[in-house]
């Protein structure tokens, strides 16, 4: 499956990198993806994607 491979090569990254360094890659991934993808709309519907499991957390506590 894509999204299994996908995953892999994230957390294989992250694996490679000082924990400090996180938040930037992961930040410089989307902007990159981000640009793969050369749709706004479509990044916006995938970050409110992302931010709900977030957003639901936060109304449960």
């Amino acid at each position: 499956m894509e999204l299994q491979r996908s995953f892999r090569a994230v957390t294989e990254a992250l694996d490679q990198i000082p924990e400090a360094e996180t938040e930037g890659f992961l930040a410089r991934l989307a902007l990159i993806l981000a640009n793969e993808l050369a749709d706004a709309d479509r990044v916006e519907n995938a970050v409110q994607r992302a931010l709900a499991p977030v957003k639901t957390k936060e109304k449960e506590q």
